[in-house]
């Protein structure tokens, strides 16, 4: 009997010992008394350095060790989803994320007599979900910077332009109110309050008094001094704590003041310095030519950059949008000959040139029209002015013996440099005017402005190719993370029955056997010692069954969707005491496993909703499929919600419902929740058949 036990033992521990998982087994005082060799790897330490010592003594934790109080106390076991640890001897490593479980062992008479310890090292994993979460916060910005940037195109009249920027503001930041002060171009004796939403007139006044300063004395000036804050008593008036400023600029001249208030101590969370620097400029320069063109809207030409902006608005194309601005352009300072010349690098003269008129005289090789332009334009003291390009000028860009051709460009011509943040991106060319009068300053005031509408939508057009980008890099990483995570639960759940479940069961047996023939002699500690190993197996063998139905459901590959959902729902009604009830049959054929998975996951999700939130007393699922869609529905009769107010507010909360899009999007289906406070709520899921 000792060498079948000897052998057992063994045979356990070479389980243990070449399992993925890092296991240790502690004794009630959080000593070390087992650990396998992964957790051996992952610690840091030898096993030597292990055995026998207190856990935190090695790992000192304070909040740990009152978990681990807390389940030796009260025998319930622990577990955790990417909890942070530091090593404090091992700080190169950071800060890691671990998955762990932490189960009391207890003997016949229910008491504690160690703890099990397993853990899963999910560092790479937690750091990639950050990481998207950096890139969906990029993304969101993004999206805002190109409504801020559309809405900064719907006008030309600088009080109406700053009202709609500020109600988009106060929507997508969440703010509680705002106010906007502006200087007029030219400068008038004092600022103007142009626009104020959530507060009180006679604040908005007060505030102009206190923060209008650097407008009354620094328009058209570089900003110097900080914007002057304003009194906590001030801002108690209006019910507000705290308030953010975005200065309204154009290079370094500032031209008004946004203000972003807030009920709360915390300032706009999603309004970093960064941002607001960028909606600022843009703001900016939307308001400096909003004042451009109400300073000279007598002159009827001018309608060219409201037609122009409408035009711009129709397309996120940055090639046509330069050749929509030739063509405006053109056409308001009535140039017989034009041409765009794109700057970028790379670029084929094939694909770069665009002509306006008739006639043009053929060019130098691409690299050297580039050249020539780049020497034209350095040095400038205003890179963004027109400058006149004559004849002279354009015989430098094109072959030779074209002297009649170049002789329609006439006396005096324009180059308009188009830029954007990145720097020039394209020039115009334009030909004197057909009538032969000479261009005037209004016509380089307006070239100008058109070549500042134009650098605008360009970067408006990358803002929205890189949001679309990342929106879409942000799908097809969840879809992959989702096919990973379900790929290794499978493994995960396949290992432990083909390995730990059997050598579970043959331990059972092996157990119960040495229990049979037992001497009738034999002690009776021997006979304790055998029943504490076979509950022990029997703990082990249901602890490990749940494991794997928790990691990957037999029933849903081995009978299908309709099946699993059963099998959920009676655990989630016996688990919560919500009454469940499941509509709908087998589909013939079968989903896809990967649209299968994801049904089963975000019902999962869901139910889990419905147990944490609802207060339900009844939940319904439902699968219905006509020939081209399947819809799955989760209804519950709880005290439900608002969904706009779960997304719009960053507490953390909304990641169950953003799951369960994300899930079903990478099934190449949607997703939506529909829910009303005390009206229940009705999650819907369609995926394509």
């Amino acid at each position: 009997m000792s060498e079948d036990l000897t052998r057992e033992r063994d045979q356990l521990w070479a389980l243990l010992e070449h399992t993925e998982a890092q296991l240790a087994y502690l004794d009630t005082g959080f000593n070390f008394v087992l650990v396998n060799e992964a957790y051996v790897r992952g610690c840091g330490h030898s096993r030597q350095e292990l055995i026998g010592r207190n856990h935190f003594a090695l790992f000192p934790n304070a909040e740990n060790q009152a978990i681990f109080e807390r389940a030796r106390d009260t025998g319930e076991p622990v577990s955790f989803r990417a909890k942070p640890f530091v090593y404090r001897d091992q700080p190169e490593r950071g800060t890691t994320y671990w998955d762990w479980t932490l189960t009391p062992i207890k003997d016949a008479a229910g008491r504690v007599q160690g703890l099990a310890f397993s853990l899963t090292d999910v560092t790479a994993r937690e750091r990639f979900e950050r990481q998207q979460e950096s890139l969906q916060r990029y993304a969101r910005e993004q999206a805002l910077l190109f409504t801020v940037s559309s809405v900064l195109t719907t006008s030309l009249d600088p009080e109406r332009l700053l009202s709609q920027l500020l109600g988009v503001l106060l929507d997508h930041l969440g703010c509680d109110a705002g106010w906007v002060m502006v200087s007029d171009a030219p400068p008038a004796e004092a600022p103007r309050l142009v626009a104020w939403q959530g507060v009180p007139e006679t604040f908005a006044r007060a505030a102009l008094q206190v923060q209008g300063a650097p407008l009354r004395t620094r328009n058209g000036q570089p900003v110097g001094d900080a914007i002057p804050p304003l009194a906590p008593e001030l801002l108690a008036e209006a019910g507000l704590q705290a308030y953010a400023t975005v200065p309204l600029t154009v290079g370094e001249r500032l031209l008004g003041v946004l203000c972003l208030g807030h009920r709360g101590a915390a300032v706009c969370p999603a309004l970093d310095g960064r941002l607001a620097l960028s909606i600022g400029q843009q703001a900016g320069m939307a308001l400096y030519n909003a004042q451009l063109y109400q300073a000279a809207r007598q002159v009827d030409r001018l309608r060219v950059l409201n037609e122009l902006d409408r035009a711009l608005a129709a397309t996120l194309d940055p090639l046509e949008l330069l050749q929509l601005a030739l063509r405006h352009v053109a056409m308001a300072l009535g140039s017989a000959l034009g041409a765009l010349l794109p700057l970028e690098p790379g670029r084929k003269a094939a694909e770069a040139l665009a002509f306006w008129g008739q006639g043009w005289p053929r060019l130098k090789p691409w690299e050297e029209v580039v050249e020539q332009l780049t020497a034209v334009l350095a040095g400038r003291a205003d890179p963004r002015e027109p400058i006149a390009f004559s004849a002279a000028d354009l015989e430098a860009l094109c072959m030779p013996g074209q002297q009649q051709e170049i002789a329609r460009w006439g006396a005096e011509g324009l180059l308009i440099p188009i830029r954007s943040e990145t720097g020039l991106v394209a020039t115009l060319l334009l030909g004197a005017r057909a009538n032969g009068h000479p261009f005037s300053a209004e016509d380089y005031a307006l070239a100008q402005a058109a070549a500042s509408r134009t650098g605008q939508a360009i970067r408006n057009a990358l803002l929205f190719a890189d949001a679309r980008q990342q929106h879409e890099q942000l799908r097809a990483l969840a879809a992959r993370l989702a096919e990973v995570e379900e790929a290794e639960r499978q493994r995960v759940a396949r290992e432990l029955h083909d390995t730990v479940g059997q050598n579970l069961t043959a331990l059972g047996l092996n157990l119960n056997i040495a229990q049979m023939h037992l001497p009738p002699g034999a002690a009776d500690a021997a006979r304790s010692r055998l029943k504490d190993s076979l509950d022990l197996v029997q703990q082990t063998t249901e602890f490990i069954r749940g494991v794997m139905a928790d990691l990957r459901p037999p029933v849903l590959d081995d009978y299908g969707l309709v099946a699993a959902l059963r099998w959920y729902g009676a655990q989630f009604a016996s688990r919560t005491g919500v009454e469940f009830s499941l509509r709908g049959q087998e589909l013939s054929p079968r989903l896809p496993a990967l649209v299968e998975t994801a049904l089963f996951r975000i019902a999962q999700e869901a139910l889990t909703n419905v147990a944490r939130h609802a207060q339900a007393m009844h939940v319904t699922v439902s699968l219905e499929a006509s020939e081209s869609l399947v819809r799955l529905t989760i209804a519950d009769d709880g005290v439900g919600f608002d969904p706009e107010m779960i997304k719009v507010r960053a507490t953390g909360r909304g990641w169950g419902l953003l799951s369960m899009t994300e899930r079903a999007e990478a099934a190449g289906g949607r997703a939506r929740v529909e829910s009303r406070a005390y009206g229940g709520t009705r999650v819907l899921v369609e995926v394509p058949r």
